[in-house]
């Protein structure tokens, strides 16, 4: 029946099945569109009354905002966004909100950055960019696709700098990985679930993090938005040194 949820076999087990009630009661993205720009509206909302990037988020904020999260994701319009619409995934994009540890999250110690994310989907690249002031860290990274819906990625170098001068880059060690999963992206707007899943990860490995924070592929989730008109970040263009 219309309101029988399905049987569960992914490991996001609870969402999976709220996001297909969803769907169902719903009905499809394009015949729902005033829908989905009311929930994308609250979700903003939402995420913008504790800043950009939202950050110190309440316990109920957080539940809304995943509640929200998971309504849009029912109406994702790209479900092959790693692989034939991969290029919805090109250009700059702001952090909007992440419940992953710093710096990912647009935060350095108490400190809330401009975190920006440019992605170049035609050479299966990006950057994640975090500027405060005249303090930049930049993190480049590369990606493949692992199935229709979500992307492998490896990250390649870290680059802090002050005023624009800074050592060379550092590379990460060989197997330093995360999984995405391109929950939803649409032209203004990605949500992104992302976690370890087996790969790396020098946070945990220097005891920063407890050892099993992040091991599941959707342990974190990220809210994206365009930015538009933003140029595009000196060491994008700089290339990847490797």
């Amino acid at each position: 029946s219309l309101l029988t949820p399905p049987t569960p076999a992914a490991p996001r087990r609870a969402l999976d099945v709220a996001s297909e009630l969803f769907r169902r009661v719903g009905g499809s993205t394009a015949a729902n569109t005033p829908v989905v720009a009311a929930v994308k509206a609250d979700l903003l909302q939402t995420l913008a009354e504790f800043g950009v990037p939202a950050r110190g988020l309440t316990p109920l904020a957080r539940e809304q905002v995943e509640t929200l999260c998971t309504q849009l994701e029912a109406y994702n319009p790209t479900p092959r966004a790693a692989t034939s619409g991969v290029a919805a995934l090109e250009g700059d994009w702001c952090v909007r909100y992440s419940d992953a540890p710093p710096p990912s999250n647009g935060m350095l110690g108490p400190f809330a950055g401009d975190a920006r994310q440019i992605v170049d989907a035609t050479a299966s690249t990006y950057e994640n960019r975090l500027d405060l002031g005249p303090l930049t860290v930049s993190l480049l990274a590369s990606f493949t696709a692992r199935d229709d819906s979500s992307l492998r990625v490896r990250f390649d170098t870290l680059t802090p700098s002050l005023f624009g001068v800074g050592p060379p880059p550092i590379r990460f060690p060989e197997g330093t990985e995360r999984t995405w999963l391109l929950t939803y992206t649409d032209a203004d707007t990605r949500i992104v679930r992302a976690g370890v899943d087996g790969g790396r990860s020098a946070a945990r490995e220097l005891g920063l993090i407890d050892a099993d924070a992040g091991q599941a592929a959707d342990a974190y989730v990220f809210v994206l938005t365009r930015n538009p008109a933003r140029p595009p970040a000196l060491a994008a263009a700089a290339g990847r040194g490797r």
